[in-house]
């Protein structure tokens, strides 16, 4: 081991409420690099911050409220240290859009986003994210796929043969007290790089042309999902297709596309009702939030999704939260 182990801990309820996201910003700097933010956050955005630096390895605890930033691959000039870094990141809650390259996803619980800072991204968290992250130098993974390295699969999903054995890796690393059990930290980079590789060994599964166009529709309404201006026209437009085609795409999905548009936003809106956060914003003013028209209409939808009223639900979700 080169060295012990440096922990920092963040928390944005340290910081005055109207610096707290400029406090975030500089956090997400300084613990993932530069990052330029993207959105606007609401006005009682929280986020918490662990990280521990072992020499080769960095772990780091992440949980933040919808938030977003984008990153060029130049940007690494502008950082103190400006190492290639390779990070491997787990979402354990909620959910995370990210783009690197010319590779999309949208994480939810289980899956494994393995990202570098060498190529431009962008990410939107959103719903409440808790993810853990271990960054890693970048060569060790050229070293073992030296032409390949930069088109390798970023996206595993949780089930996925390798998902379960590299999120044991990076469980275990934020459960070891490194402080009292240090261990050989550059070793455990090349394992790392070793069940990357394994993950990507065998025969990629396939999936049908459908199912991915699909899956790239989903991800491209996610980014748009607060925008009262959405339209099936303008979602075609965006993904360069035509109407009819991309009610064929839903076919057999369970749902028209308009309908996932509804289901997708109810949910926020149930999320933003369960979460103390937002116990003071006003109901009417979430579903404008998330992208319903009117009041009215919002009220209509979400009564005949739940068969209760928002203030009925939001005060059940108040109780359920006050009893736990």
């Amino acid at each position: 081991m080169e060295h012990g182990p440096v922990s920092h801990s963040w928390k944005s309820l340290d910081h005055d409420p109207r610096q707290r996201y400029d406090a975030w910003v500089d956090q997400l700097n300084s613990t993932f690099g530069y990052w330029q933010p993207t959105r606007t956050p609401d006005e009682n955005f929280s986020a918490t911050v662990k990280a521990t630096d072992l020499g080769n390895l960095k772990v780091i605890s992440c949980e933040c409220d919808p938030c977003g930033g984008e990153r060029k691959g130049a940007d690494t000039v502008r950082e103190d240290n400006p190492e290639e870094r390779l990070i491997i990141q787990l979402v354990e809650a909620g959910r995370e859009h990210m783009s690197l390259g010319d590779q999309e996803a949208v994480l939810k619980a289980g899956d494994i986003f393995i990202w570098d800072n060498t190529q431009n991204m962008k990410f939107a968290v959103i719903e409440r994210l808790s993810k853990v992250s271990v960054a890693l130098p970048l060569n060790r993974l050229k070293d073992w796929l030296p032409q390949t390295w930069r088109n390798l699969p970023r996206w595993i999903k949780s089930g996925e043969p390798g998902s379960d054995l590299l999120a044991g890796y990076v469980r275990s690393l934020v459960k070891i007290d490194h402080e009292h059990n240090p261990l050989r930290y550059d070793a455990l980079v090349d394992a790392a790089v070793a069940m990357i590789v394994a993950s990507q060994s065998g025969p990629p599964e396939q999936i049908s042309q459908k199912a991915g166009q699909l899956e790239t529709v989903k991800t491209k309404i996610w980014q748009r999902l607060q925008d009262p201006d959405l339209t099936l026209e303008s979602i075609a437009a965006s993904n360069k297709i035509s109407l009819r085609y991309l009610h064929w795409l839903f076919e057999g999905s369970g749902q028209t596309a308009w309908q996932f548009i509804c289901s997708e936003r109810l949910a926020g809106c149930k999320r933003d009702f369960a979460n103390p956060s937002c116990s003071n914003a006003n109901i009417y003013q979430i579903g404008l939030r998330w992208g319903f028209g009117n009041a009215a209409h919002f009220s209509r939808k979400f009564k005949l999704d739940t068969k209760m009223s928002p203030s009925e639900f939001r005060a059940l979700a108040v109780e359920k939260a006050a009893a736990s």
